[in-house]
């Protein structure tokens, strides 16, 4: 048994400094094992709590039984056998540990202790006035076959420190313990993952909870796990701590294309398909949402070429004549009249400021409305518009954007990073299974220091619908008395603000039959919104009908009935 003994703060002579270090909670170490108590002792540990008022119960539990602690020590778990807190004999449960989500009523702190490595271990205070903290980190582990053991990877945010304020003499110290900064979000390997931390690794927060444990005043710091951030941390892939300019060139490296497509040529396919869709009939609405379509695909378009076709964008603002490829696509561009394309081009860019800033209901000033679009067409499919994505429907790869594939500049990466078009790297594992772990970090950045604890009891992060996760009990109470009488008594208490564009829209749908036939009514001269005041236990009642409705029809594919719900009679 362990006692802790009650220390001072005077001075320690000369030539016996001490160390600090990471413990795992004191309240812990009288119920641990021997074995566990010299294996784990500076490893942090991991608490898991059931309900919302989680931080009360924890600062309730420090003040009044701190040993009780122990009873809260993560364990593996599911619904059908939910578990929690050290063995009888003070040890671990065996398995992978499981952290599940808020939604499921569960909710971690990892928690330790800094303290000075002599008799009675007395705590240590980090000192701010030296920017010193504390914080703790979150890495993945990921088994390499050559070396044949797991290899921590941390997770860095992308951004740059903010520690370069630091005296010159000091920054070799910095540099000496830290990698250099991951270009882009993701997992960077650690070579001495005890020793350094990644210089733009996320830090989470640690706060500290006073406690007294056998009379002596004890600091006990513990932090949030972040597990509702485990997509993120699992879409994303692992990244070369520095990545050459060639990394770039690769196949998937070079992101134009794609957005190219997302921005330009889709909208485009989309915006033929729905010309053809009118057949001749349309309205002065029908004009309209084609006017402000195409003056936003083609703002776009400019802000492409302004990227990464920098030559061509400026012979459209200079007004010189283009040519060659792109160039030509753009030029044959004319409307009845014989204005081009390009000066719209160069009237909308110049006014790009002004346009981005436009509302729902503002009007188009008349210089921004696209010139093939003001003409009485009869809403006939340009030919310019199939040459630019070809006579068929979808192709492979439309000429429009094929010839902003051989028209763009090299994609290199400038030296301040990466362009700011990269999308992050994104690669979505076949494994569910990702394992982490946590390590709490004591930094000096006064002295170039950090010190690192030991790792956590290594886990797993539950997605959000996990079927081992205990399930949230959530009663609804209908109402009781569904006639007229009992109905008028609830208040309309949900308030719902229509705009006048999207009260005008919805009184264009006149059944559901007609909107399946593409049939819709004129919309009115009313120029006003509207409010609406609805009741909540109506509403309820109208989302369960439907919800039995498609659960029945349903059935006949997933034969899930059985196990959707069960019914109890209650009393009157």
């Amino acid at each position: 048994m362990v006692t802790a003994l009650r220390t001072t703060n005077r001075p320690l002579p000369p030539g016996m400094e001490h160390h600090v270090g990471w413990f795992t909670p004191q309240p812990l170490w009288q119920k641990l094992a021997r074995d566990e108590l010299l294996s784990k002792r500076g490893h942090p540990a991991i608490l898991r709590f059931q309900a919302d008022t989680f931080m009360e119960d924890v600062l309730g539990l420090l003040e009044a039984t701190p040993e009780r602690l122990s009873e809260h020590v993560a364990q593996p778990e599911t619904w059908r056998e939910p578990d929690v807190g050290l063995t009888e004999d003070g040890h671990d449960k065996p398995g992978l540990l499981k952290l599940f989500q808020s939604n499921q009523s569960r909710f971690y702190l990892v928690g330790g202790v800094l303290a000075c490595k002599l008799p009675g271990v007395p705590d240590h205070q980090p000192d701010t006035a030296q920017r010193e903290s504390v914080f703790f980190v979150l890495r993945r582990l990921i088994y390499d076959h050559m070396l044949g053991r797991d290899v921590e990877y941390a997770w860095a945010t992308g951004q740059s420190t903010t520690q370069t304020a630091l005296p010159d003499r000091l920054r070799p110290l910095l540099r000496s313990r830290v990698y250099q900064e991951a270009p882009s979000k993701g997992w960077m390997p650690v070579a001495n993952p005890g020793q350094a931390v990644v210089a733009n690794e996320e830090r989470l927060p640690l706060f500290p909870m006073r406690f007294k444990l056998q009379g002596v005043p004890r600091t006990l710091y513990a932090g949030m796990v972040p597990v509702s951030s485990r997509e993120t941390y699992r879409a994303t892939g692992v990244i070369d701590p520095s990545p050459s300019g060639g990394d770039f060139g690769k196949p998937g490296g070079d992101p134009r294309d794609i957005l190219f497509s997302q921005q330009v040529t889709e909208p485009l396919r989309h915006l033929r398909s729905f010309i053809m869709g009118l057949e001749g009939s349309y309205a002065q609405q029908d004009r309209d949402v084609l006017s402000r379509a195409f003056l936003y695909l083609l703002l776009d378009l400019m802000a492409l070429l302004r990227d990464s076709v920098p030559s061509l964008y400026g012979d459209i603002i200079a007004g010189r004549s283009v040519t060659g490829g792109l160039g030509d696509l753009i030029e044959g561009v004319a409307d009845r009249a014989g204005r081009a394309l390009t000066g719209y081009l160069r009237v909308i860019e110049r006014d790009r400021a002004q346009i981005e800033g436009l509302e729902a209901d503002d009007d188009l000033q008349d210089e921004w409305v696209f010139p093939l679009t003001r003409e009485q067409l009869d809403f006939v499919v340009p030919r310019w518009l199939n040459k630019w994505l070809a006579p068929m429907e979808s192709t492979a790869q439309a000429p429009i954007e094929r010839e902003f594939h051989r028209a763009k500049r090299p994609y290199q990466q400038p030296d301040e990073g990466p362009l700011t078009l990269t999308p992050e790297s994104a690669r979505i594992e076949a494994s569910t299974g990702a394992r982490y772990v946590l390590r709490m970090v004591y930094d000096k950045p006064c002295c170039g220091e950090v010190t690192i604890s030991e790792p956590s009891r290594p886990f797993t992060l539950a997605p959000f619908f996990d079927p081992d996760a205990p399930a949230r009990k959530i009663r609804i109470p209908l109402p009781g008395d569904t006639s007229i009488e009992g109905l008028r008594k609830f208040d309309k208490g949900v308030v719902i603000e229509l705009s006048k564009q999207l009260r005008a829209q919805m009184q264009r749908i006149s059944g559901l039959q007609n909107l399946m036939d593409g049939k819709v009514n004129k919309e009115e001269g009313l120029d006003f919104g509207m409010t609406c005041s609805l009741s909540v236990p109506i509403i309820t009642v109208c989302a369960l009908i439907l919800l039995m409705i498609i659960v029945q029809l349903l059935n006949v594919v997933f034969w899930w009935l059985p196990f959707f719900k069960v019914c109890l009679p209650i009393r009157r």
